[in-house]
Parts: structure tokens; sequence; C-alpha cells
């Protein structure tokens, strides 16, 4: 066979894998460049297109099975021990806290993601008790100076 032609066994045996081209070398495919032709860098035109950044520290990828680790153990416990304070004080309204802070707790192994969700609304619940311990500690300090005001 001519040698000319690819062996039609290996059609790219003589070539050069585009990995193994050089920017600015017209030696590709094993042919050499005319005589006279400028050799050099390629045409801007023709130049590879830049590639894009890697994302930012805050653009990281999930990692494939479970990508919500839950609550810890200390943020649940937490939330109980401040759901049952606040369940003292308000004289027992807030036992939905302490309810969903302990289901919270039993579901922090087998399912994260509803225990997470839990937790949130257990804080949800402790902050509404304590911000209606505030209103009416402040309610009963204003009655006392009011009251302490006035002379019988």
């Amino acid at each position: 066979m001519n040698q000319h032609w690819p062996d039609p066994r290996d059609p790219w045996s003589g070539l050069v894998a585009p990995q193994d081209r050089q920017q600015g070398s017209h030696n590709v495919g094993g042919y050499q460049a005319p005589p006279g032709y400028q050799s050099g860098a390629w045409p801007a035109q023709w130049q590879a297109p830049h590639a894009y950044a890697p994302p930012g520290p805050g653009y990281a990828h999930p990692w494939p099975g479970n990508t919500d680790p839950g609550p810890t153990t200390g943020s649940v416990v937490s939330a109980l021990v401040v759901a049952l304070i606040t369940m003292m004080v308000c004289s027992g309204t807030n036992v939905i806290g302490v309810v969903l802070s302990c289901i919270a707790l039993g579901k922090r192994e087998e399912n994260p993601g509803e225990a997470a969700k839990l937790t949130r609304y257990a804080w949800v619940s402790n902050w509404i008790h304590l911000a209606l311990i505030a209103i009416l500690g402040t309610l009963f300090v204003a009655m006392l100076v009011t009251a302490s005001g006035v002379e019988p």
C-alpha cells in the first residue's frame, strides 16, 4: 500500500493527537507549513476560549447521599431546656415546645431533616413564649411603678 495513505486498520496512527498540538505550531498531522508561511501564534479569532473560573467558596457542590446533617444534639437539648423553663414560667403553655423538642431528639439519627424542622419549630415556640414573658414582665414592672406612686 502507498505510504501516503493511512493504514486502514489504524487510520489515526500518523497523526498528532489534538492535546499534543502546541499553540502556534503549524505542524499538524505530520504536515509542515508551506515555505514563507508565517509561523507563530494563531490569530486572535482562533484562540482557545477562556475557561470559566471555578466556583467560589460559598458554592460547594453537595455530596451524594444525605445532604442535611440535621441539628446538633446541643441545639435540640437546649431547645428542650428552654421549653421546660418557659413551660414552668408560663403556667404550662409551652408544652408544644417540649413535645417538639422531644420528638426532634428521637428523630435526630433516623431522619435528620425532619429533626431539623421540628427543632426550628420548637425554637419558634420558645421565642414566642420568651417574648410573652418579657411583655408580661414589663407590664408587671409598670404596674408596680404606677401603683407605688399612688397614695391611698
